[in-house]
């Protein structure tokens, strides 16, 4: 007889039970076949209005065949993290190509955006000693973030006393950032936003608020993880904002939207990103992305970079 441990007091089954009646949780669907612009349950098809992955680039079968053939050459794992062990030559690719698109000097890959975002909140803001030489300590950094950031956002910086370390500017409100800023003169200050925001759909202001933080000598992290690849041309939507989006000190993208995969990565300053190899926390105590999965990003990325209008045609 296996002894079950009593949950009672965790009330899961209570919030449970009231969850299911106000249609947030359900059981979650099992698929046929693969998640794409159309899914299979049983033998009923529904169109997908819940997937990120919205061009469909990962169904085609030159990306399905290079995929398989980078298995192959790469093999399924990393076998380890990436400061212990090392990447493979895609993870090198991705990162490069990274570079040119956003104009940064160095870049770094994660196995998905989340752990990009954690990981550089805790590299800002971490301490490490070796020795006497090889030592720093960022443990008075001060995060403001937009109040409508993504979770992971708000959960790597959930440890620091709010109004001290820890504030927000109200959505998309450069003159409130700026009320912020003027108040922590001497500080060192990372400014947190999105491009695109998953919470309503709002464009950032990145001209005005990176105006703000260069007055303020205040260094910004953009996570671009929704518009990445898809906005920035001046022929697209929304060029006037993101025109501004290199000036950011670091960008932060996403490969599962319109690279259609998983990972994610951060470009930037090229000491700050080497020093993120050891300081992230999430690129030595977890793996990097597979490498048949970072050899077929780079592939898609070139073929976005090769052929624009496949994302015009979308938009």
């Amino acid at each position: 007889m296996v002894l079950q441990y009593p949950m009672v007091d965790w009330g899961f089954t209570s919030f449970i039970e009231s969850a299911h009646n106000e249609g947030l949780l359900y059981d979650i669907p099992v698929l046929e076949g693969p998640a794409n612009a159309t899914i299979h349950l049983g033998q009923r098809e529904f169109v997908n209005f819940a997937g990120i992955n919205f061009l469909g680039l990962q169904q085609e079968p030159e990306i399905l065949s290079h995929f398989t053939e980078a298995a192959r050459t790469y093999g399924l794992v990393t076998g380890g993290s990436r400061l212990l062990q090392g990447v493979c030559a895609a993870h090198a690719q991705v990162e490069e190509l990274l570079c040119r698109v956003t104009g940064k000097e160095r870049a770094i890959t994660f196995a998905s955006g989340l752990l990009a975002n954690l990981g550089f909140l805790h590299a800002m803001s971490t301490r490490f000693s070796k020795s006497d030489d090889c030592f720093i300590d960022n443990r008075d950094t001060v995060f403001v973030l937009d109040r409508d950031s993504h979770w992971s956002l708000r959960k790597g910086v959930e440890r620091f006393p709010l109004n001290q370390q820890l504030f927000y500017f109200r959505h998309n409100d450069p003159a409130h950032l700026k009320e912020i800023l003027a108040k922590l003169t001497g500080a060192k200050v990372v400014v947190v936003f999105e491009s695109v925001y998953s919470t309503d759909g709002s464009i950032a202001p990145m001209g005005e608020l990176i105006d703000v933080c260069e007055e303020y000598g205040a260094a910004s992290y953009v996570d671009d993880a929704n518009g990445f690849f898809i906005y920035g041309p001046s022929h697209r939507p929304f060029a006037q904002e993101f025109a501004h989006l290199q000036r950011a000190t670091f960008i932060m993208v996403s490969l599962s939207k319109a690279i259609g995969l998983e990972g994610g990565a951060i470009a930037g300053p090229s000491d700050a990103i080497r020093a993120f190899e050891l300081l992230s926390g999430t690129s030595i105590f977890t793996a990097a992305m597979q490498p048949p999965t970072a050899s077929t990003a780079a592939l898609i990325m070139q073929k976005l970079l090769d052929n624009p209008d496949l994302m015009d045609r979308y938009l």
